[in-house]
């Protein structure tokens, strides 16, 4: 991995000065933590996320989970024996911005782990950087270039690449008897890699396909959808994360389409769209999503319930999709896992532990899905496009829980 969303009290506390969130608790005896080189003192997390500006509300939900993880990983043994430590900066969206943050805080002291923004563009500003300081990086960018062990080895995006995004619209278009699809994608890093990983699997799949674009800033979207209607497609196909998907929808609603929409995960992942739209424009949508932000969602396990306890006490409000908030959480987990089989903190020796993982022995250590795990080749999930995604009928989120109208 996209208003109103979730804010911990600690978090409201903490952005206007952009301080470290430092939650410390007693070093637990957790099960299966080997002690990491040096174990002892602090590992220090750097976060660079927009805590004001259009993906606030986005940045502000992950920075949640992220503290979550922090309380359980720090009462249950730490990252091999070390405290964490958060810090979290405002990058404003701005990549130029990000760098310049990064750069004063390693010149300061380099951490341990980076956290690259909730976009691709920030990610693929910052990974140069981290790759040249040797530091384990994380983001939710999802951009196929984020991916490329050859020349970013320290850099993970655990989430689902687009490619498999795009097999499960295929699967979902042909389902619905569509021949011939409008797309409309955005023209940033992770809309430009989308639309071309959608149009592959479309042509592939014998789907005719004419696109259009748009601008992150764009509030009218009513040109490129005219223009992609003049073609006389069966259906649209739509990726929008942020504000632009209530602007798509309200066009699609003002221009009077009777067409099938279809909305690939960005929209989901991002969006509460009680909030940026209204069911007027919801007739003929169906959405992918993520099965943690549907009723199908398993609520049975330790690392669930230790995330909801958090947002119980912290006294957060969960608005948007719970994916969001498991987002922070995993990261942080996934991080963990690859410190304690590497036994150091160093990025080279916790990105090899990363792609080459041990299988788990009980309980999987995640919230998203069971196993969420890298590869030499790929510093994506390996998680399938059957396993990733449900499509559902849209409807606003309640408890982070999709509620389908419809």
């Amino acid at each position: 991995m996209k208003g109103n969303n979730v804010v911990s009290k600690k978090l409201i506390a903490a952005l206007g000065v952009l301080s470290s969130l430092f939650l410390t608790a007693c070093t637990g005896g957790g099960a299966g933590n080997a002690p990491a080189s040096g174990a002892g003192g602090t590992y220090n997390i750097y976060a660079s996320y927009p805590v004001t500006g259009a993906l606030a509300t986005t940045a502000k939900t992950v920075i949640t989970g992220l503290e979550a993880a922090v309380e359980d990983i720090n009462t249950s043994g730490g990252f091999g024996g070390r405290q964490a430590k958060l810090t979290i900066v405002d990058d404003q969206l701005d990549p130029a911005k990000a760098v310049t943050l990064l750069q004063q805080q390693i010149d300061k002291a380099k951490p341990d782990l980076v956290l690259a923004g909730v976009t691709s563009n920030i990610a693929l500003a910052l990974l140069p950087l981290t790759t040249r300081n040797e530091i384990l990086t994380m983001t939710l960018g999802q951009s196929s270039k984020i991916s490329d062990p050859a020349n970013f080895p320290f850099a993970f995006s655990p989430t689902v690449p687009n490619v498999q995004d795009a097999k499960a619209v295929t699967t979902q278009l042909l389902s619905q008897g569509i021949k011939k699809v409008g797309m409309l994608t955005a023209n940033d890093a992770n809309g430009t890699d989308t639309a071309t990983a959608y149009a592959a699997a479309f042509k592939a799949a014998g789907i005719e396909v004419v696109a259009d674009s748009y601008a992150a800033a764009d509030i009218d979207m009513t040109a490129p959808l005219e223009r992609l209607s003049a073609d006389d497609p069966d259906g649209l196909v739509m990726q929008a994360f942020g504000p632009a998907a209530g602007y798509i929808l309200t066009g699609i609603t003002k221009l009077g389409l009777g067409i099938p929409v279809v909305a690939g995960i960005s929209l989901s992942a991002g969006n509460n769209l009680g909030t940026i739209s209204s069911p007027a424009d919801w007739k003929n949508l169906t959405i992918s999503a993520y099965p943690i932000n549907t009723a199908k969602r398993d609520e049975s396990g330790r690392l669930f319930k230790s995330l909801m306890a958090h947002l119980k006490s912290s006294g957060a409000k969960l608005t948007n999709g719970m994916n969001q908030v498991a987002d922070g959480f995993d990261m942080l987990q996934i991080a963990r896992r690859g410190v304690d089989q590497a036994g150091a903190v160093d990025a080279a020796s916790v990105s090899k532990a990363l792609e080459n993982p041990r299988p788990l022995d009980g309980t999987a250590p995640y919230v998203r899905w069971g196993t969420q795990t890298f590869s030499p080749e790929s510093h994506f999930l390996g998680v399938s496009a059957k396993d990733a995604y449900v499509f559902v009928k849209p409807g606003p989120y309640v408890d982070g829980v999709i509620q389908s109208i419809g």
